[in-house]
């Protein structure tokens, strides 16, 4: 049980809890509930703490006593008087904070004594930091987020496989995709070379015609030398003539749609760079314009060629045909410069064809680079799927790791890991037999535990003049060895303040100020011990184990058992041939006190008169004659006197039962001593004090009050006796006059430190209040309430 500490659980409604340590002042007492300082009061007796709230049920509460550590509570000056008070303040700082140090020392992880191994007390384990090396213990949240973790991990490596698949899947769909449309632009390359092809053949024949027309015209100026024979016939020819220049303004006028026609090749021929589909057909629409151009070219020459027929023949029929001849070869001539416009136009075709073919071979490129574009995009997917592979198979080994690690729980210790291998040093599991973890430490599985436990040593050292320096062997020659921080210092009896001395080495303790010669030094160190440093002679029970033994034990011979002190023989029997010097030793004979054995003499019978169960045996002043007393019984544990006992000392007698004391000042009559009596008229207990003596009542071995010889109840020390305390207390007192007086104390009262005497008295109406001391009386001012 502790000492300066005491933990309750809430429940929700308790707000009063009991305070069951000592303390010196109440600002040594904290109290938290689940860590957190919380305010309370203190009853009177300072032995009950209040909380203004109930704390919620299952809060942890503590109420904690702190000793100052850093400042003393007394002072002694020198000449002052050494009241009792200031002594004991003192000694119980240092006693309490004593009882705080063990306490802190124990209430840690500390060691089963049953294997030597790490024992929470069925707790458990808070604020753990992350773990970093293989051997650290791990909290359950890491354990549960690298479980998540992994699986996460896998998840998403399932996940990034089967996107890197519909990668390459996608990728191989844009490299089909690729070819089909490289495919495509070869086609429309080759169909657009065709059609330049078919242009070129039609630029080649409007040329052709176009020399054919000027063929006509020069077979018209000859027709002109014939003109003069041909007057008579002029004027008919002149209305052919008319006709001819109708027919060849209607082929000026085809001819100008076939420019119409040559343009709208061109804006399809444009079209066609943008879709090379489209161009293929398009460029088909050019080569079939471009084909009606060439053969409405052909038509117009050999209508031209026609009216050179026919102005030759009219030239023999009228002179005046010539001019008209000469207007038909100029019309001829308009015919042939047409058809060279169409012949251009048809070239411009063919400039565009080879545009379109030109865009046909662009588009072939960018499909070779949405080829190469897939190709790396199907790279990139491989890529992503061998990372992604990696990523799965880091996180199965990080999580394989972890379980060769943490084995989880079982019922006893593993010999392997999860998956069948050697353990490794630093594994842990659950023993839930046990219900404790264990670790393995590279040969056995133990216990997560404590291994040690706190001790106090004690150093003496007595000084020389000036000493300031305390180390190696003290008076008893043990060297001197502390943790730091984990000690007291006592100079003559003094606990010293730690701003008093140094003790940072854990080997030596440095005075602030020098030691007199033969002043005492002690040093009180608090250690950490193992069970293996236990002196075996501080075994006082239980059951040393088999293994501490060695294998074989020394022989034990007989011979070597020689003068034995009989009175350490605690058990046994000794053999007959060991006892007596002389005398025959069977069963007619038996051993006196003279080391002898000798035959036994049964000596005379004895009666026993009025015998009976449970009587008291007494003499009768006969020989061999005793006496069983029927008003005298002992059952072997209780005495009764006229009766048969239920107590252990019962006495009884039909009137008045006396228990009559006396001793050798007080005499013997029954008018002397002291009488516990019980009134054979009202069954009353009385104590009777028949000597000029008082009653006194003692506890504890000390005398506490008394009755004196009047009659008066007193205490048997002035000014250290209550009547009534802060939780027990009278319900009423009557008297009469209540007189109160300071004046056979140490000191006076606690305000101006005078000493007085006083008497209440009672009137009909009043109160009043007499100074003994100057004789001066006062009244109460008293108010009435309704």
């Amino acid at each position: 049980m502790a000492n300066s500490y005491v933990r309750y659980t809430g429940n929700g409604s308790t707000t009063a809890f009991s305070i069951p340590f000592s303390y010196i002042d109440s600002t040594h007492l904290a109290c938290t509930v689940n860590g957190a300082s919380t305010t309370f009061t203190l009853n009177a007796a300072g032995t009950t703490a209040t909380l203004a709230a109930a704390p919620a049920s299952g809060a942890a509460i503590e109420f904690k006593r702190t000793t100052s550590q850093t400042s003393r509570l007394t002072d002694y000056v020198a000449g002052s008087v050494l009241k009792e008070d200031d002594l004991d303040t003192d000694s119980l700082q240092g006693f309490y904070m004593s009882q705080e140090a063990l306490d802190d020392a124990n209430d840690v992880i500390s060691t089963d004594n049953t294997d030597f191994q790490w024992d929470v007390n069925n707790k458990r384990l808070k604020n753990l930091a992350t773990p970093t090396a293989s051997t650290d213990a791990a909290t359950k949240g890491y354990i549960d987020t690298s479980t998540t973790s992994a699986a996460t991990s896998a998840t998403n490596a399932a996940a990034s496989a089967t996107a890197a698949a519909a990668s390459a899947t996608a990728a191989a769909s844009s490299e089909t995709n690729a070819a089909t449309s490289e495919t495509n632009s070869s086609t429309s390359e080759t169909n657009a070379s065709n059609s330049a092809t078919s242009a070129s053949t039609s630029a080649t024949t409007a040329t052709t015609k176009a020399t054919q027309a000027s063929s006509s015209a020069t077979n018209a100026a000859t027709s002109e030398t014939n003109a003069a024979s041909s007057a008579t016939a002029a004027s008919g020819s002149a209305s052919t003539a008319t006709t001819k220049a109708s027919e060849a303004s209607t082929s000026a006028s085809n001819a100008a749609t076939s420019e119409t026609n040559a343009s709208n090749s061109a804006t399809t021929a444009s079209t066609a760079a943008t879709n090379a589909s489209t161009s293929e057909t398009n460029a088909a629409s050019s080569a079939t314009s471009a084909s009606s151009s060439a053969s409405t070219a052909t038509t117009k020459a050999s209508e031209a060629s026609t009216s050179a027929t026919n102005a030759a023949s009219s030239a023999t029929t009228a002179s005046s045909a010539s001019s008209t001849a000469t207007t038909k070869a100029s019309e001829a001539s308009t015919s042939a410069t047409n058809a060279a416009s169409s012949a251009s136009t048809a070239t411009t075709k063919a400039s565009e064809a080879s545009t379109s073919a030109s865009n046909a071979a662009t588009s072939e490129t960018n499909a070779s680079n949405s080829a190469s574009a897939a190709s790396t995009s199907a790279t990139n997917a491989g890529n992503s799927a061998t990372a992604a592979a990696t990523s799965a198979a880091s996180a199965a080994a990080a999580y394989d790791t972890f379980d060769d690690r943490y084995l989880g729980s079982k019922t006893s210790n593993p010999t392997v890991d999860n998956d069948g291998n050697a353990l490794v040093t630093g594994a842990l599991y659950f023993n839930s037999t046990a219900n404790e973890m264990r670790v393995f430490d590279g040969g056995n599985w133990i216990a997560a535990s404590s291994a040690g436990t706190a001790s106090l040593i004690l150093y003496e050292y007595t000084a020389t003049s000036g000493q300031t320096t305390f180390s190696g062997s003290d008076d008893n020659s043990s060297t001197l060895s502390y943790s730091v921080d984990n000690l007291q210092v006592v100079l003559n009896g003094v606990i010293l303040d730690p701003s008093d001395y140094t003790a940072t080495t854990g080997t030596s303790i440095v005075l602030g100020s020098g030691a007199a010669t033969g002043d005492l030094l002690n040093v009180y160190a608090f250690k950490s011990f193992t069970v293996s440093e236990i002196n075996a002679n501080n075994l006082n029970d239980g059951t040393v184990p088999d293994a501490r033994f060695p294998a074989t034990l020394p022989a034990i011979s007989g011979a070597n058992l020689t003068n034995l002190d009989a009175s350490d023989l605690a058990s046994g029997t000794v053999p007959i041939a060991r006892i007596g010097a002389s005398g025959t030793k069977d069963s007619t004979t038996f051993f006196r006190g003279d080391n002898t054995f000798a035959t036994v003499t049964i000596p005379a019978g004895t009666t026993i008169n009025n015998n009976a169960d449970n009587r008291v045996i007494t003499g009768s002043g006969t020989a061999n004659t005793l006496e069983g007393e029927a008003n005298l019984i002992f059952d072997g544990s209780k005495l009764g006197v006229n009766v048969t006992p239920v107590r252990h000392f019962h006495l009884h007698d039909d009137t008045q039962p006396y228990l009559h004391m006396t001793n050798n000042t007080t005499g013997t009559t029954t008018g002397d001593g002291f009488d516990i009596l019980i009134d054979s008229s009202t069954g009353k207990a009385i104590f009777n004090q028949r000597e000029n003596q008082p009653i006194e009542f003692m506890t504890n071995n000390n005398a506490r009050i008394k009755i004196d010889e009047s009659g008066h109840l007193l205490p048997t020390v002035s000014n250290s006796r209550d009547l009534g305390s802060s939780s027990l207390v009278w319900r009423n007192i009557y008297t009469s006059d209540f007189h109160m007086s300071n004046e056979n104390l140490d000191k006076g009262n606690e305000v101006d430190g005078t000493k007085g005497s006083w008497t209440f008295q009672e009137g009909a109406d009043d109160l009043f209040l007499l100074n003994n001391k100057n004789g001066k009386k006062y009244k109460f001012n008293l108010t009435e309430l309704e």
